[in-house]
C-alpha cells in the first residue's frame, strides 16, 4: 500500500502543459538525488517530473522509464502511462512489446495490457501479432542491464519459433531468423529462417502470418532487402567443391529470379583486367589496351569513368574512356570499389593510410580474380547493423562468399 501510494505521488510530479512531439523530446537527470526525466530540446524546458531514475529512447509515443527499481512507460508529457510493474522491458513495435516479470518474457499492448503472459526466454516482435520466441527463463542476474533486445540483430543461444498471439506456435523452436525488410517502416511479410542445427543449414524465406514458407530453404548466406530486393548465395557443390556460378535475388514480394555470376577479371561492360610485371591494366572487348598496364590497382569502368591511383598525388583520381585523367568527379584519398552495395560495411583496413590502404584492398581483390585459391579482401561491419563481423569478396559485383 505505502509503495503504490508512493509511485503515485512521484508519477504525478509537477505538471508542465500538454504532450510534446517526442522527437524533439531528449533525457536530462539534473534533477533532485540525480533523478531523470524528459527535457525539450528546443527550449531546454523540462517536460513532465524528474522523478525516474532512468528514462529510455521513445518507441511510438512511448519511453521506457524505471520508478524505485521498475520498469514503466511514459508518454511524451512525461507522464507514466504504464505502472511500472516490470523487471525490463524493450521498445515497442508494432503496438507491441517484450516485459521481463519474474525471469520470464511476455509481450504487453500500447494500453498496458499482457497480450500474452510471461513465458519466454527471447522475443522479438516482427508484427502486431507475430513475434520470434523461444519458452523457458530470461537469464538476468538482477543487476542493471540493457533493455531487452527486440531485434533480430541479437544472437540467440539455441533454436526459436514464431509465436501468434492468438494461435500460440506456427513453427517449432528450432530456427534461427534473419531480417529481410525494415522491421519497423511497416509490417514486414517475411523473414528469412533457416534450421538451427541442421547438417547443412541452408535459408529460405518464411511467412510471417502463418510460417509457411515462400521459398523452400535453398541458399546458404543471405542479406536484407535493398532497393526492392535481396542477395541470397547458393551453396557451392559439395561433392567437387565448385562453387556455384549463378548468384540469386529475392524481391519484397517473394518472387527469386537468378543471374550468372560475373567471371575472374571481367569486368560488367565486358573489357577485361590484365596484369604485367605485377601491375595492372585494361583491354577493351576487342582485345585493345585501354589503360596500359602501369598501375598498382584500379577500377573498372562505370559510368564511363575508371578509378587509377595516382601515386604524385596520393589520391585516386577518374579517367575517361580516352585514359585521359578529368577533372570530375574530384579525386579522393580512397577508392571503395563496393560503395553503395552494402550498408554499414566497409573495406578492411590494411594500411594506417587510407590512399595506400585501399591500393591493397584492391590489388588483394584483384588478385584472386586472376587466382581463385587466394583469398579475397573483407568488408568489415561498422558496428552499428550487423556487428562488426569480417564478409569475404572474390569477385567485381560485391556479393559475399562467406555467411
Amino acid at each position: 500500500m505505502i509503495r503504490a501510494l508512493l509511485v503515485l505521488l512521484l508519477c504525478a510530479g509537477p505538471s508542465f502543459g500538454q504532450e510534446v512531439n517526442s522527437e524533439r523530446l531528449g533525457v536530462l537527470c539534473d534533477g533532485p538525488y540525480g533523478l531523470c526525466g524528459l527535457r525539450d530540446r528546443y527550449t531546454g524546458e523540462p517536460v513532465g517530473p524528474q522523478n525516474y531514475e532512468g528514462v529510455l529512447d521513445f518507441s511510438q509515443g512511448l519511453a521506457a522509464a524505471v520508478l524505485m527499481g521498475r520498469y514503466g512507460y511514459v508518454d511524451s508529457s512525461g507522464a507514466m502511462v504504464i505502472p511500472p510493474e516490470f523487471d525490463l522491458v524493450g521498445s515497442f513495435r508494432h503496438g507491441l512489446a517484450p516485459v521481463a516479470v519474474s525471469g520470464r518474457i511476455g509481450v504487453i499492448n500500447k494500453q498496458g495490457k499482457m497480450v500474452v503472459a510471461p513465458r519466454f526466454q527471447e522475443v522479438v516482435v516482427l508484427s502486431d501479432q507475430v513475434f520470434v520466441a523461444r519458452d523457458g527463463r530470461f537469464k538476468h542476474d538482477g543487476r542493471e542491464a540493457l533493455p531487452l533486445s527486440n531485434t533480430l540483430a541479437a544472437r540467440f543461444d539455441g533454436g526459436v519459433g514464431l509465436f501468434h498471439t492468438q494461435h500460440g506456435w506456427l513453427t517449432g523452436q528450432t530456427y534461427e531468423f534473419k531480417q529481410f525488410t525494415e522491421l519497423d517502416s511497416r509490417e514486414p511479410l517475411f523473414v528469412w529462417a533457416a534450421e538451427k542445427d541442421s547438417m547443412q543449414q541452408l535459408w529460405g524465406l518464411m511467412r510471417i502470418e502463418d510460417g509457411s514458407w515462400v521459398v523452400e530453404p535453398q541458399f546458404d548466406s543471405v542479406d536484407r532487402a535493398i532497393f526492392g530486393r535481396a542477395f541470397a548465395r547458393l551453396p557451392d557443390d559439395g561433392a567437387s567443391g565448385k562453387r556455384s556460378n549463378l548468384i540469386a535475388f529475392v524481391s519484397v514480394s517473394g518472387e527469386v529470379t537468378y543471374e550468372e555470376r560475373l567471371k575472374g577479371l571481367t569486368c560488367p561492360d565486358g573489357s577485361r583486367v590484365f596484369k604485367e610485371n605485377d601491375l595492372w591494366g585494361i583491354r577493351g572487348a576487342d582485345g585493345n589496351v585501354l589503360i596500359p598496364a602501369i598501375h598498382r590497382a584500379l577500377s573498372c569502368y562505370r559510368k564511363g569513368i575508371v578509378w587509377l591511383p595516382v601515386a604524385d598525388d596520393r589520391q585516386w583520381c577518374p579517367h575517361g574512356p580516352d585514359g585521359q585523367r578529368r577533372e570530375r568527379p574530384a579525386c579522393r584519398d580512397a577508392y571503395n570499389l563496393c560503395e553503395g552495395s552494402w550498408s554499414h560495411l566497409g573495406p578492411e583496413v590494411l594500411d594506417e593510410d587510407a590512399f595506400e590502404s585501399s591500393i591493397l584492398w584492391t590489388r588483394t581483390l584483384l588478385e584472386v580474380l586472376d587466382d581463385p585459391n587466394r583469398k579475397g579482401p573483407n568488408l568489415v561491419g561498422d558496428g552499428v547493423m550487423g556487428g562488426t563481423g569480417k564478409h569475404e569478396i572474390r569477385s567485381w559485383d560485391c556479393y559475399f562468399v562467406d555467411n
